[in-house]
């Protein structure tokens, strides 16, 4: 096995009871996307020639995803989230595949809903922090960054539906 100019992959698959299993050793072709703000980071990740026990694990138990990528010793974490999908196929009389769609923070951005009244004087800060503790409830999401604007309202604010929206 050549050293690909010291590059490190580590992929990583737990299901509920937090068993998990390393398949970094397997070849594998990846794309993480992150279109818009008002979209779900997506990994689309596709193993090649994995055993009929890691596919059917993988149907069976799996249920969330790590990606991690970088060089050596210096790899983070690219891809954190939950598997959505699960398929398997013959590329051709010799190869096949199992590929593997997973979404990070997909049900907080999918059923989180809000119902708030910020009181009069609230700061975007405030709001951002009800639309976390919001999303909290449906998935592990973290705070993330948010730019410091000053100023408060004069009126209070309803916060009331999706929270998405």
């Amino acid at each position: 096995m050549s050293l690909q100019f010291l590059r490190s992959c580590i992929l990583v698959v737990s299901d509920n009871a937090g068993n998990t299993e390393d398949l970094s050793l397997l070849r594998i072709t990846f794309r993480v996307t992150h279109g818009t703000i008002q979209t779900p980071r997506k990994l689309v990740l596709k193993i090649w020639n994995p055993s009929p026990i890691t596919i059917n694990n993988a149907k069976s138990f799996y249920t969330s995803i790590s990606l991690s990528i970088g060089y050596q010793k210096e790899s983070s974490v690219l891809f954190e989230g939950k598997i959505q999908q699960i398929r398997d196929g013959q590329e051709n009389p010799v190869d096949t595949f199992l590929e593997i769609i997973a979404v990070t923070g997909g049900m907080a951005y999918a059923e989180a809903v809000s119902s708030a009244v910020l009181p009069a004087g609230w700061s975007y800060k405030h709001a951002h922090s009800q639309i976390v503790e919001d999303m909290a409830k449906k998935e592990n999401v973290g705070k993330g960054d948010f730019p410091s604007l000053t100023g408060s309202a004069p009126r209070p604010k309803i916060m009331y539906g999706m929270t998405r929206d």
